[in-house]
């Protein structure tokens, strides 16, 4: 494992930004909503108005200057994603100053990534490293980042995209179904002979307590993402009992005795 994943102290220093891109753009938007002070060469006076939310909560200082020339004695870190011959000159210098690099999607000319992240406010990061097996990528999406090695090719992630963000109304879990019900459609893993089905599958899912909501997953199974479908309509009428019980359990009525009336509900649907 070349990168080893740590946490950065945004209030440390200065965080330098190179580019006007979206790749640069993405970055940018992270940074400031974790708090980062960031000095940013967008190269295009137009993107720079754009990039002034009155939410973000880091301070930002906005340059058109030669970023070659930019003094990084208090830099924290650079982040580079203005084009090919530009991001290596940049990637040199702060290697020169001893400075962590991150050059978007250019694992080798960086000392440091971005993992897959998408935060509250749906600002979102990806990383695909050089040596996953192909076909191996990732997308943005809007609130969502989708990725995979060992696929069938993008068509499986522009599935799984779209699959999410249509699913949207239903809630993040029946979302999060939803990708990988489509990704599998659209053609899903594959080897040097073929298709391959998938034999594990798993959802999570977080919301503010101090648990995890959903915690499923299938191993060793022919087909383990309709499995999960299957094993996650069972145990999704449970969610909103179970919780309520951890809040008051003197209250709650006895878990066989909720077994018994979901039971006798699905009697009724299927009569």
């Amino acid at each position: 494992m070349r990168f080893l994943p740590v946490f950065l102290d945004t209030a440390a220093g200065v965080v330098v930004v190179v580019g006007s891109g979206e790749p640069a753009l993405g970055k940018l938007r992270l940074l400031r909503a974790a708090g980062a002070h960031v000095r940013w060469f967008s190269r295009d006076a137009d993107v720079a108005e754009e990039m002034l939310p009155p939410s973000a909560q880091g301070r930002l200082e906005i340059s058109f200057g030669d970023p070659l020339k930019v003094d990084l004695s208090n830099a924290l870190a650079v982040v580079s994603a203005a084009g090919e011959a530009l991001d290596a000159q940049i990637a040199a210098r702060a290697r020169r100053h001893r400075i962590p690099v991150n050059v978007v999607d250019r694992p080798e000319l960086s000392t440091f990534i971005f993992p897959a992240i998408v935060d509250r406010d749906n600002n979102a990061v990806a990383h695909s490293g050089a040596n996953l097996r192909k076909w191996a990528g990732h997308r943005i999406g809007k609130a969502c980042v989708v990725f995979g090695d060992g696929l069938a090719g993008q068509q499986v992630l522009d599935a799984m995209e779209a699959a999410f963000e249509t699913a949207s109304p239903a809630g993040l879990d029946e979302q999060l179904l939803a990708a990988l019900e489509a990704g599998r459609d659209a053609g899903g893993m594959a080897g040097a002979k073929g298709r391959l089905n998938e034999r594990s599958a798993a959802m999570i899912v977080w919301g503010n307590r101090t648990h995890n909501e959903v915690d499923l997953r299938v191993d060793l199974h022919d087909r383990a993402i309709n499995e999960l479908r299957r094993i996650y309509a069972d145990y999704k009428p449970s969610i909103a009992y179970y919780d309520e019980r951890a809040r008051n359990p003197r209250n709650a009525i006895p878990a066989m005795e909720f077994a018994d009336m979901l039971k006798n509900q699905r009697q009724k649907e299927t009569a």
